[in-house]
């Protein structure tokens, strides 16, 4: 049986550097083909920062409103492929993302789902599932939620919801409740395809392996310190879709509740000193201005199944694919004393020529982990004397062991070809024979971690 077509969607508006980044980390999916649609607010999708290479490649089309669902249901209306997934533009996906994900569907009562989320330092998890009420709120999910009848079923009052950060849906599951409800032009959009999906008799599961590395990037809605700029559609959605799925006897309460909420949320980021008391105050208005736009559009009906078309639509010229239908090279890079540049200058270069690339670089410094994607490259930058995440006791103070035990934990994810590592014997890994490597790489050794799994990375770099 062939495997189904997928179609990835992106919105993009106001960040070109984050988006580039996506479009390269999805240049390296390990899926065999798909099609990326981007939706944007600019004529061509160059403007966002596409590179020039790629952007051949992508199907685009131009929407100027600030509308996440118009956005997606624009996309929505040109995708091809059975299966559409989608994805923020300030987020990173794992090689493996979209294969992992398109693997729930092989259940054909499957009607969507999600993968993890992991945050900056690329070990805590921004989100791993939630389960959403008929009011709104998201809670996380737990291991009993999977068998508990009140999530999901008949009359049920919680419901599994997926992240809009990480998603996929059959195209068949979408077609059948008329897509994404435009009056929720931003939060809980995703909630209430969700909500009508299991309605409709679809099941939403959860793909933990399917990770995305997501940045939190400023916004329209937030400030670079994750502050809110403004509350109004969140508050908007949150009092429509209390009143689309909500019990009358409790919505008039549960919207208090929600205000109450906002305000000490705004109260702490006022303490913490990321927003002033005037700021706090105006976006306190804007909350009581958002429950009431809610139910004026409760009252003006759903927006669901128009199929709008955007302004510019350019298709593309080819698929994303893997160059040949080859397994790319996978290679990890471990910086040790003064060969940073060196290293840096090596990882870019196998990037450019397809290859996987994760670069480990421990100083030694009390500095926490972070991870990011960026120009084709796996980056995981920390300190010796440095937690991975609070709590934890004080890693073992020696750069092998931290950069082993990194390489370790991603192992699962990236499936290293070759490790790239001085030649000292502290940092030897397995058992393979090893091939020297000249030049600004002198000292430096490549070690196959499977049979031949050194040779291309070390053809790549001569």
């Amino acid at each position: 049986m062939n495997p189904p077509r997928v179609s990835v969607i992106a919105l993009t508006r106001d960040r070109p550097d984050d988006f580039r980044n996506l479009l390269l980390a999805l240049a390296q999916q390990r899926l065999a083909d798909f099609e990326v649609i981007v939706v944007g607010a600019r004529a061509r999708v160059e403007d966002h920062g596409a590179p020039q290479a790629l952007a051949r490649r992508i199907t685009y089309a131009r929407c100027p409103a600030q509308n996440i669902s118009l956005s997606r249901n624009i996309g929505l209306g040109l995708a091809q492929g059975e299966i559409v997934a989608f994805i923020d533009d300030d987020a990173a996906p794992e090689p493996g993302w979209l294969s992992d994900l398109v693997k729930a569907f092989d259940a054909k009562d499957v009607g969507g789902a999600a993968g993890f989320v992991r945050g900056r330092n690329g070990v805590d998890f921004q989100w791993r599932g939630a389960v959403v009420d008929r009011y709104g709120g998201h809670a996380p999910l737990t291991r009993d939620d999977l068998t508990d009848p009140r999530v999901g079923g008949d009359n049920a009052e919680f419901f599994l919801s997926t992240v809009g950060a990480n998603n996929a849906f059959r195209r068949e599951a979408l077609d059948d409740i008329g897509g994404f409800d435009e009056n929720f032009h931003y939060f809980l959009d995703e909630s209430d395809v969700c909500i009508r999906l299991q309605n409709a008799g679809w099941r939403i599961v959860i793909r933990p392996d399917a990770e995305v590395h997501h940045a939190y990037s400023q916004s329209a809605a937030r400030h670079p310190n994750r502050a809110p700029r403004d509350l109004f559609e969140i508050a908007a959605s949150r009092a429509y879709f209390s009143r689309r799925y909500g019990h009358d006897d409790w919505i008039d309460a549960k919207l208090t509740e929600f205000g109450a909420d906002q305000e000490a949320r705004l109260t702490k980021f006022v303490q913490l000193g990321r927003l002033s008391r005037r700021q706090a105050a105006i976006i306190l208005d804007r909350v009581e201005e958002g429950l009431a736009e809610g139910e004026r559009r409760f009252r003006a009906g759903p927006r669901i199944g128009q199929r709008p078309a955007g302004d510019r639509i350019v298709p593309a010229e080819a698929v994303f694919r893997p160059a040949g239908g080859q397994r790319r090279p996978r290679a990890a890079l471990i910086v040790a004393g003064l060969s940073r540049r060196a290293v840096a200058r090596a990882a870019r270069r196998l990037a450019e020529q397809g290859c996987e690339v994760t670069v480990v670089d421990f100083e030694y410094r009390a500095k926490r982990l972070r991870v990011w994607f960026a120009e084709g490259v796996w980056r995981h930058v920390g300190g010796v004397l440095g937690r991975d995440r609070f709590g934890e006791p004080l890693p073992f103070p020696r750069r092998y062991v931290r950069a082993k035990r990194e390489l370790d934990r991603v192992a699962g994810q990236r499936d290293f070809d070759v490790v790239i590592r001085p030649e000292a014997p502290r940092y030897r890994i397995g058992d393979l024979r090893v091939a020297r490597l000249t030049g600004k790489l002198r000292g430096y050794v490549a070690e196959p971690l499977r049979p031949g799994g050194a040779q291309p990375v070390v053809e790549m770099l001569d």
